[in-house]
């Protein structure tokens, strides 16, 4: 079993290691732990210092002996602020760990909600979809223009594209009538007109 496993309860038969959450929450205590222990052994050496201090003259070897525990705690001391180092570093790259997980688990769920919106979606049937849409608006704006363009007094259209002149009759100079094939839509009484198409004028 390693060192971490022992220290994180992990290891057991089922060879299944702690979550992140339980990691960083384990190493959370024990920088509590240890900052506990620091302050103490601050407030130990500040007491030997005075006890030193105290028996400098009248009790040399007491003042010795307070002098040694204080070097003692002193370098138990920076054991501490050693390990705690190292247990900061190892919470934060475990924090930075597991926030990368996180969000790599989000964004595969978002993934798997995009696969799942475009699974019905051919890109050849959304082209085609995307032509018969443009050429609707193309026709829809060739019926729109048709219908506002102005119609020509006396045209008429046999084909697409060919027009066909409506014939209409006139007045000549004898006072008869004939034939005009021109643009212009003389109005004749029908009465006037009536037997008079046909006739060939002199």
């Amino acid at each position: 079993m390693s060192v971490f496993g022992k220290i994180f309860g992990g290891g057991g038969k089922s060879g299944k290691g702690p979550s992140p959450q339980e990691a960083i929450q384990k190493l959370r205590e024990t920088e509590e732990m240890l900052t506990k222990k620091q302050e103490f052994l601050e407030k130990k050496i500040e007491q030997e210092l005075q006890t030193a201090k105290k028996n400098g003259t009248k009790n040399k070897r007491a003042a010795l002996q307070a002098l040694k525990r204080k070097k003692r705690y002193e370098k138990q001391l920076e054991q501490i602020d050693g390990t705690l180092s190292t247990i900061e570093f190892q919470r934060e790259a475990l924090e930075n760990a597991n926030t990368n997980t996180e969000v790599l688990k989000n964004m595969g769920f978002a993934a798997k909600a995009m696969k799942s919106a475009h699974e019905n979606m051919d890109i050849d049937k959304v082209d085609e979809l995307m032509q018969d849409i443009t050429e609707q608006q193309e026709l829809a704006q060739e019926i729109s223009d048709a219908i506002s363009k102005p119609v020509g007094f006396g045209e008429e259209f046999d084909e697409p594209g060919k027009r066909r002149t409506r014939t209409t009759w006139r007045t000549c100079s004898a006072g008869r009538w004939k034939p005009c094939k021109c643009s212009i839509r003389h109005i004749t009484p029908a009465s006037e007109r009536k037997g008079t198409r046909g006739k060939r004028m002199d």
